[in-house]
């Protein structure tokens, strides 16, 4: 019964590989992911250090007068066009 399991059904050649294949992909994308997060978050932190009254304000009362206070907000992709 494991035998036709791991046989499946004469297509293990090729079953196989492709479940080796999407294993190895999907831990390649959460390495990659993790990796640049964690780059995008040294780089902010960098930013944020070197320069605090350029980084947007909040309530450090840097930055745009207008955006004193107020969440910056990203201007890219599909998501957050104007309509």
């Amino acid at each position: 019964m494991i035998g036709s399991f791991f046989d499946m059904g004469g297509y293990a050649l090729f079953v196989w590989p492709c479940y080796g294949v999407t294993a190895i992909g999907m831990i390649w994308l959460g390495y990659s992911s993790y990796a640049r997060a964690k780059r995008a978050a040294a780089q902010l932190k960098s930013l944020t250090e070197n320069n605090p009254k350029k980084c947007g304000g909040g309530h450090h009362g840097g930055g745009h007068p207008q955006l004193r206070g107020h969440p910056v907000r990203l201007e890219y992709g599909l998501a957050n066009r104007p309509r």
